[in-house]
């Protein structure tokens, strides 16, 4: 009897801890988890906090990416696979939450440092992310991101 309890209670935890709809709180929660993930150079994890369809757009000075989760999986992969001494911190300049609650948009600036070959590399981006509530958990469905020149 004390196994079928806990096995309840143990489905049910998740749903105690999932948001009907999108706040503040929980979109800067879900980015301290994102960033802590991405700096642990954790694919899995970061991925955690994307939709399943979710886009990646990104933009610099040499051209552009339009990445679907297989090919930004496969981006992080060979570019953290390549560098050293990764760091990163993320800045929301601001967080709009739709009316409903079912979706936000997140701006934000990411520095990332590394190195290669020895070499101390530093970029900043321009993040527009948009989130949507996906089994009551905050999920990027799209990330348009400007590298700085």
């Amino acid at each position: 009897m004390k196994t079928l309890f806990f096995t309840l209670l143990l489905l049910v935890l998740p749903a105690a801890h999932a948001a009907d709809r999108l706040n503040e709180d929980n979109i800067r929660a879900m980015y301290a988890e994102l960033t802590a993930a991405a700096q642990a150079r954790d694919i899995e994890g970061v991925l955690r906090h994307m939709s399943e369809d979710a886009r990646v757009q990104i933009k610099d000075p040499s051209g552009s990416l339009d990445l679907d989760m297989t090919m930004y999986r496969d981006l992080l992969q060979q570019g953290w696979g390549a560098i050293d001494g990764y760091q990163v911190t993320v800045n929301i300049d601001s967080i709009e939450v739709a009316d409903d609650g079912q979706s936000a948009t997140v701006i934000d600036r990411t520095q990332e440092s590394y190195q290669v070959q020895g070499q101390t590399q530093q970029t900043s981006t321009r993040e527009t992310a948009t989130l949507r509530l996906v089994d009551g958990e905050p999920k990027i469905s799209l990330i348009e991101a400007v590298v700085q020149p």
